[in-house]
């Protein structure tokens, strides 16, 4: 896990966050394809090298932990978006509640007053 949590670190800052910043721009197709990409990388250097070892480029371990870094980046946004959709059907909901409000006379205002203090 600290290594996980070591390459996130040292990636975030080489990219500048580029994947939070790019999941709004493309959508959850980025983010698959990310995620796909390395899978595809993990299964043929498993099938298709020697001792599983690349030539160049980042082995199999450090293809597995980038998985497992994109894995939950895309947990992050997309919690982050499901959050964001909550607020927004709060702020919804209360809108309509306030337009409503608006909408009653001061009789029926007086009304619910009054049924609140009993």
């Amino acid at each position: 896990m600290d290594r996980m949590a070591e390459t996130y670190k040292k990636k975030n800052e080489d990219y500048g966050d580029a994947f939070a910043k790019q999941i709004p721009v493309d959508g959850w197709g980025y983010a698959t394809g990310i995620l796909g990409g390395k899978l595809d990388r993990i299964r043929h250097l498993l099938l298709h090298t020697p001792d599983h070892t690349p030539l160049i480029g980042e082995s199999v371990g450090d293809n597995l932990l980038d998985l497992a870094n994109y894995s939950i980046m895309t947990l992050m946004e997309f919690e982050a978006m499901q959050a964001e959709r909550a607020a927004e059907t709060i702020v919804l909901e209360g809108t309509k509640v306030m337009m409503a409000i608006k909408e009653l006379t001061d009789e029926e205002l007086d009304e619910i007053g009054e049924s609140c203090e009993k």
